[in-house]
């Protein structure tokens, strides 16, 4: 459950949070199982931050620092994520589903058994990513990066990946039918 200090103080406003956030970095704030469907979080630092559970369905997260957060099972669904760091962030069985990731920074991200489904990485750093057991149906990963990434077990259906770099991927075990390339 989300610390309710934690979440009053996003509710106040990105600019106090991301002040919080300066001046209190040894405090890791606990968001989980929050509902912040649609919320504008443009901008704000989530490093660090508990997010597992939380409902984040179209929120905007473009240009937010979410490095090392913890988004285990969270709804993203239909989240715009453009331009975010999301470097070493766990969001192991997360819903992406729709999401808008362009651009974002993603390496070494945790997406095993995420749905990524129709979601978009045009342009998205996703070197070294664990996609292990994804769904990327009708996925958009056009122009990104995704060497070094581990796609063993996912479901590329539809997938788009026009001038991918896929290099030193592991693709063991993926289902993949009509994949754009």
């Amino acid at each position: 459950m989300a610390n309710s200090e934690h979440l009053d103080m996003l509710k106040q406003g990105i600019d106090i949070w991301n002040e919080w956030r300066k001046q209190n970095r040894d405090i890791r704030a606990d968001l989980s199982r929050a509902d912040l469907r649609g919320a504008d979080l443009t901008g704000a630092d989530l490093s660090r931050v508990k997010l597992s559970e939380a409902n984040l369905s179209c929120a905007n997260l473009s240009s937010a620092a979410l490095t090392g957060a913890f988004l285990g099972r969270a709804d993203l669904s239909g989240a715009t994520l453009s331009g975010a760091i999301l470097i070493v962030v766990n969001l192991r069985e997360a819903n992406l589903t729709g999401a808008i990731l362009s651009e974002a920074i993603l390496r070494g991200a945790n997406f095993k058994g995420a749905n990524l489904s129709r979601a978009s990485f045009t342009r998205a750093d996703l070197r070294r990513a664990d996609l292990c057991e994804v769904d990327l149906t009708r996925a958009t990963l056009n122009e990104a990066d995704l060497r070094g990434a581990v796609l063993d077990g996912a479901i590329l259906v539809g997938t788009t990946l026009e001038n991918a770099n896929l290099a030193g991927c592991s693709i063991h075990g993926i289902s993949a039918w009509n994949v754009r390339l």
